[in-house]
């Protein structure tokens, strides 16, 4: 399996993880409601389980996103061989190594970050953004992954993470 399919499956496990936890909250408000005691015994409250769904999607997009961070910051590293970060934002020097990605696509992908940006730091937003442009935020990883990731005996320069996360 190649850094860049480890990546792919990666992001799609998050996504996955976000529809079980989803269904599973879900189902949980559903039964609670048929039978209240299945609350009473925890701290798990109706209000509790309506708050976790209302943001659960904003949850899992910062998951994602610090995902897609740890990506390009291992891209810019290890396949540009750069130390330092660069002097724009990570996403415009990823960008402007792999000159083949569309403005178009970098532009949704910083609409993505300032999105995550704001939740992070508790303004209200809606997430309507992130479902229209979380393809995009896709094909730019796999656009910075695509060309430039092997040495010349054809192996890559990017190494799988060790962690458990992904």
């Amino acid at each position: 399996m190649t850094y860049r399919d480890d990546v792919m499956e990666g992001l799609v496990r998050v996504v996955a993880e976000h529809e079980a936890a989803r269904k599973a909250v879900t189902f949980l408000l559903s039964s609670a409601d048929v039978n209240p005691t299945l609350l009473v015994a925890g701290t798990t409250t109706f209000a509790g389980l309506r708050a976790c769904l209302k943001n659960l999607e904003r949850t899992y997009l910062v998951r994602l996103f610090a995902l897609f961070e740890g990506t390009l910051r291992d891209i810019w590293l290890k396949s540009f061989k750069k130390k330092n970060q660069p002097k724009t934002s990570l996403l415009d020097g990823c960008a402007a190594k792999r000159k083949f990605l569309p403005d178009r696509l970098r532009s949704d992908v910083h609409e993505v970050r300032e999105y995550r940006n704001a939740v992070v730091h508790g303004h209200r937003q809606s997430s309507s953004l992130w479902r229209t442009r979380r393809v995009g935020f896709a094909r730019f990883l796999v656009g910075c992954l695509k060309a430039g990731n092997r040495t010349s005996t054809g192996r890559s320069r990017l190494t799988p993470p060790t962690s458990k996360a992904w």
